[in-house]
């Protein structure tokens, strides 16, 4: 029981501010996972390694992410959410920094890379546990889908300053490091100065829902006190490990998809230049379609995610199974109707891990099912990779890609959150 009670007759305007600052923190990572891309020729020139080893060290930084993510969450128990998001920022400011140190070198650039990596995985699990304390239930889709679909920004910057840095005539480990460690820190200093925890704002407090009382209405129809308080409890339930399946194919799509998307629509006879138009209004749905997933689970299944999750699963399959036997103008639509719906459960999903048992180890909770996600997204790129270039069509990691959605809409069923 709260020692004090708190009535809200609406959630707080401030709700909206925390949302993005988180936007900013989770994007200034983003940042970072971007850059051996975009400086990859100069990196090749200046440590004459070839375009394989550039690549693993965007690998790198993935792989040290996925595999952290629980300790992130164990960091986030101690601390607290503001505290450690902060500590991660200083993480990536840290590596981007010695990116001018070591980074003359292959190996001391790695480095740089797996501590860059490790600041996502301390900022991943507190960064989308969040919005489950700072919105209401029938909020938190729309929410995790802004955060989630808006970090394509990120992406975009890194390609557009990073030409107009090397025109100026700085080394790529200047240029690298001061596109990532200057965003972050101005971005660390407005953290911390603006962001706030539900309990400094409304002490006795862990979530804003708590003190709405419409939501007994609107939320999905659970007792939160009769979730699992601890983790051991929670990994005694299947809809646990369902939950971290569906994770995993989540982030295997997402990341997978430009595996394919553009050799197989070379395959299937379109010419390179409208190959790349399709290719980037596909990925460009990410944007529009995560936040649309999470609004649909908001509004029209009243906070339950599992529904448009299970839904959008399905679409891609259904769009993938018409990319397969399409020519033309249906065929493009189709691929970026799929994209578009890898989006749409992006959304919600990431909202689910979260709730999966009391508000109080949801970090825990939320970072071990990213644990899952970043893994498929980490590892998804080589094996389609390989398969496409063993089997020599890009048909097969497109129906890998079908096979995990179709199994992910069946699981996230007995999941229900």
């Amino acid at each position: 029981m709260n020692e004090q009670t708190t009535v809200l007759t609406k959630a707080p305007g401030f709700r909206w501010a925390m949302l993005f600052l988180n936007i900013l923190a989770y994007g200034q990572f983003f940042l970072t996972v971007q850059l051996p891309t975009v400086f990859s020729s100069y990196i090749q020139e200046g440590l004459n390694v070839s375009p394989t080893l550039v690549s693993l060290c965007g690998t790198i930084i993935l792989g040290v992410f996925a595999v952290t993510g629980s300790l992130g969450a164990s960091v986030t128990s101690k601390i607290g959410l503001k505290k450690s998001l902060c500590v991660a920022i200083l993480v990536n400011i840290a590596g981007a920094l010695l990116v001018m140190v070591l980074g003359h070198s292959f190996p001391g650039y790695v480095v740089c890379c797996a501590i860059q990596g490790l600041s996502g995985g301390l900022i991943c699990s507190a960064v989308t546990t969040i919005n489950v304390y700072w919105f209401p239930v029938r909020e938190r889709g729309f929410a995790s889908g802004l955060l989630l679909g808006i970090l394509g920004v990120a992406f975009s910057i890194d390609t557009f300053f990073a030409p107009i840095l090397m025109a100026s005539g700085i080394s790529w480990q200047m240029g690298a490091s001061l596109l990532s460690a200057i965003p972050s820190a101005i971005i660390l200093i407005v953290y911390f100065l603006f962001a706030r925890e539900v309990e400094q704002v409304y002490p006795g407090h862990l979530t804003v829902a708590e003190m709405l009382p419409s939501e007994e209405a609107s939320s999905p129809k659970f007792d939160v006190e009769k979730l699992p308080k601890s983790m051991p409890e929670l990994r005694k339930h299947s809809y646990f490990w369902f939950a971290c399946i569906c994770g995993f194919i989540t982030g295997a799509n997402v990341y997978g998809f430009p595996s394919f998307v553009g050799g197989l629509l070379v395959e299937k006879g379109l010419d390179s230049t409208l190959a790349n138009a399709v290719t980037g209004i596909t990925f460009f749905t990410s944007i529009l379609g995560s936040p649309l997933g999470g609004w649909i689970s908001d509004k029209i299944f009243k906070g339950s995610r599992w529904q448009i999750v299970c839904i959008g699963n399905l679409i891609i399959v259904a769009c993938l199974a018409i990319v397969g036997i399409s020519n033309g103008t249906l065929l493009a639509v189709a691929m970026v109707v799929a994209y578009a719906a890898v989006s749409t459960v992006m959304g919600p999903f990431w909202a689910i891990p979260a709730e999966l048992g009391h508000p109080s180890i949801a970090a825990p909770a939320s970072g071990f099912v990213l644990v899952w996600g970043n893994l498929g997204g980490t590892i998804i790129g080589f094996i389609l990779t390989a398969l496409a270039t063993s089997t020599g069509t890009y048909y097969v990691p497109m129906a890998v890609c079908l096979v995990m959605a179709l199994v992910s809409g069946l699981l996230i069923t007995r999941v229900k959150r």
